[in-house]
């Protein structure tokens, strides 16, 4: 790969934060890894899997729309 490579991370692990990110961005740092906080759940991820999985465009309108909806829900 030719520059950063973007990594998003999910799942119980990562709620211990930087007990296991630190260590994760030290040991790959050297491959140019840049860890993102993710934007939505597993499960909003795999919907945009299926989405991208039957030929659709997938805009930064759906993920935001993703996003406020899931923002409105739990408010």
């Amino acid at each position: 790969f030719n520059g950063d490579i973007l990594v998003s991370y999910s799942g119980g692990v990562f709620k211990s934060g930087d007990l296991i990110l630190s260590p994760l961005k030290k040991y790959l740092n050297e491959y140019n890894v840049n860890f993102i906080k993710p934007m939505l759940g597993p499960d909003m991820g795999s919907c945009l899997l299926a989405y991208k999985l039957s030929n659709e465009n997938i805009s930064e309108d759906i993920i935001n729309n993703m996003v406020k909806n899931l923002e409105y829900k739990f408010v």
